[in-house]
C-alpha cells in the first residue's frame, strides 16, 4: 500500500473492489489500515480524522469477526478510542452527544473483548480511557494490569497519576 500512496494513487478503490468480490481477508484488515488516520490527519482535519478512525475501527472489527486475530481487535479499539478522545477533548470539533457515546461504546466493546482475553494493551487502553474521563479509581487497576505486562504507556500514565 505504501508504494501506491507514494505514486499519488490510493489503494482504497482496489481494496473496496476486492471486498465486493468476496475477498474478506486480509482485505478487511487492509481497509482498516488504509482508513486509520495519523496524527497529521487529526491536526489538519480533526473531524475527518474522527470519521476515518470510526470507519477503520469498523473494518478491523469485521476482520476480527472473520479470523479472531487479537491484532485486529486492538486496532479497532485503538481507532475508536482515539476518535472518542478527540471528540471529547478537542474544542474545535462540535460533536453530537450521540457520536461521542457511540464511539465510546464501540471502544469499550472492543476493549472488553480484549480484556476478557487478558490482553495487556486492552487493559492499558481501558485505563487510559478511564484516566481521560477522570475515573482515577477505575484507571489505576487497569493500568496496573498493563504495567505488569510491560506496556510502556501504562507505566507512563501510572507515573502521571502519581505526580
Amino acid at each position: 500500500m505504501k508504494e501506491a500512496s507514494s505514486l499519488g494513487k490510493t489503494p482504497l478503490p482496489f481494496l473496496e473492489e476486492a471486498l465486493q468480490r468476496g475477498f474478506l481477508m486480509p482485505t478487511l484488515f487492509n481497509l482498516g489500515k488504509a482508513y486509520s488516520p495519523g496524527d497529521r490527519d487529526y491536526e489538519a482535519h480533526p473531524h475527518r480524522g474522527v470519521v476515518r478512525a470510526e470507519r477503520a475501527g469498523d473494518y478491523f472489527v469485521q476482520a476480527y469477526e472473520q479470523d479472531a486475530d487479537i491484532t485486529s481487535l486492538m486496532e479497532a479499539s485503538r481507532n475508536y478510542l482515539q476518535a472518542y478522545l478527540m471528540l471529547r477533548n478537542n474544542h474545535f470539533i462540535v460533536p453530537t452527544e450521540d457520536a461521542r457515546e457511540r464511539l465510546r461504546g464501540k471502544a469499550l466493546a472492543a476493549l472488553k473483548k480484549g480484556m476478557a482475553l487478558d490482553n495487556a494493551q486492552a487493559w492499558s487502553n481501558y485505563g487510559v480511557m478511564l484516566l481521560e474521563e477522570r475515573d482515577f479509581n477505575g484507571a489505576r487497576p487497569a493500568l496496573q494490569r498493563g504495567a505488569e505486562r510491560k506496556v510502556a504507556v501504562a507505566h507512563y500514565h501510572l507515573a502521571r497519576m502519581a505526580a
